[in-house]
C-alpha cells in the first residue's frame, strides 16, 4: 500500500464526514423550527455543536490529504483544482458567519 492510496483514503473520509456534519445541521435547523420549548432548541443546539465539530475535523482530514494528492500526482496546473478551491473559500465561511453566531445564541444560558 502506498501513501496515495493513504490520501485517497483519508480524502473520502473527510468528505463523507463533512457530508454527515452538514446533513445534521440541516436536520438540527429543521428540528429547532419543531421546537416548542427552549430545553429543546438547546438540546439540538449542543448536536448541532457536535456536528460542527465533526465537520472542522473532516474538513482539515480533506484538505490535508487533498493537497498532498494535488501536489504529488496532478500538480496545480488542473482547472477543476481551482474550481474545487474557489468554492471551499466561499463556501467554508457560512457556517461560521451564518450558524455559529445562532448556535452560540442559543446555548448561553
Amino acid at each position: 500500500m502506498n501513501l496515495y492510496t493513504i490520501a485517497l483514503f483519508a480524502h473520502v473520509s473527510g468528505a463523507i464526514g463533512v457530508f454527515i456534519g452538514v446533513g445534521v445541521w440541516l436536520f438540527g435547523v429543521l428540528g429547532w423550527r419543531q421546537a416548542q420549548r427552549v430545553e429543546q432548541a438547546r438540546l439540538i443546539a449542543r448536536l448541532i455543536t457536535t456536528a460542527g465539530n465533526l465537520v472542522v475535523g473532516s474538513l482539515l482530514l480533506l484538505i490535508i490529504a487533498g493537497l498532498y494528492m494535488a501536489l504529488t500526482t496532478w500538480g496545480l496546473a488542473v482547472p477543476w483544482l481551482d474550481v474545487a478551491t474557489g468554492s471551499f473559500l466561499l463556501l467554508a465561511p457560512l457556517g461560521v458567519l451564518l450558524i455559529d453566531q445562532r448556535v452560540k445564541a442559543i446555548t448561553i444560558q
